[in-house]
């Protein structure tokens, strides 16, 4: 089976809460799981779920081989990672990506390539 982590992102406090293991023996979904553990606050924190690959998450952005710049984001009708340019998307996820930032510390990085 595969390993499921999670990092949350806390919204009030701007920070990065790192990986937690979540038991999946549990009867509900991660939203739910997390107003278990996090007390209801689910408007205040963001669950960002690892991709399997090393060093890799949901919300990461990242620099391909070729250059691109774009986010690691969940592809639900694919029901796979994929990553997201400007004007372009592939749902190759290679574990070679380079990591320059997430989605919630450096949003400057996704404002500067939309310009």
């Amino acid at each position: 089976m595969r390993e499921h982590k999670y990092k949350i992102w806390d919204k009030e406090k701007k920070e990065m809460i790192m990986p937690c293991d979540i038991p999946f023996e549990i009867d509900c979904n991660i939203q739910e799981f997390l107003e278990i553990i996090l007390g209801g606050c689910s408007d205040r924190y963001f669950p960002l779920q690892y991709t399997g690959l090393k060093g890799l998450w949901e919300g990461d952005i990242v620099k391909t081989m070729s250059g691109d710049i774009g986010v690691i984001e969940w592809d639900a009708i694919d029901a796979c990672f994929s990553i997201v340019g400007n004007a372009w998307s592939t749902n190759c996820l290679m574990s070679n990506e380079e990591v320059i930032g997430n989605i919630y510390q450096n949003p400057e990085i996704l404002k500067n390539i939309k310009e």
